[in-house]
């Protein structure tokens, strides 16, 4: 059996997406009473963070704004791209955190016309300026799917610990 404890320093919660994943499903469509509800009840039965969609749309920014005033909550996190008008606007927002959803994939980071560099360099200006705004700061990888990919995801990975630990 493995020790447990090496996975519990690492261990934050429990963190529900239900209202970020239900506003990209198509056919999903919480009202204002329904979204209210979820955070009520997520909260209630002790998730420790639910995750909200992306301030920089308008519809969903008005959400957030009536979520985040819901007293006696689990924390809200926007879901962000590695842009700085999105984490702009997860300040805005009033949240408690946000998870910075990141590519690693070289034909996106070619399609964005970045280098990999370039990319990691945004991800630690948009870190910093988030602990700055005493922020909860996560950030997710989309992998891609291959070896190489998955090489430079350690890097990655090593890279954040870097910026996040020593700010």
């Amino acid at each position: 059996m493995s020790d447990n404890s090496s996975f519990m320093a690492f261990y934050k919660g429990i963190i529900d997406s239900t209202l970020r994943e239900g506003q990209q499903y198509h056919l999903a469509n919480f009202t204002q009473s329904n979204q209210r509800k979820i955070v009520q009840m997520l909260s209630q039965v002790g998730v420790d963070r639910i995750e909200v969609g992306n301030p920089v749309v308008r519809k969903v920014a008005s959400n957030i704004g009536r979520l985040v005033k819901i007293k006696n909550k689990s924390k809200l996190l926007c879901h962000i791209r590695n842009r700085m008008d999105d984490l702009k606007a997860a300040i805005k927002s009033g949240v408690d955190g946000i998870n910075i959803i990141c590519t690693v994939d070289k034909q996106r980071l070619d399609a964005m016309g970045c280098s990999l560099e370039q990319y990691l360099e945004k991800l630690r200006g948009l870190v910093l300026l988030a602990k700055e705004h005493d922020l909860e700061v996560r950030v997710s990888f989309d992998l891609g799917g291959t070896a190489s990919t998955k090489e430079v995801t350690r890097e990655v990975i090593k890279n954040y610990r870097e910026i996040y630990d020593h700010s």
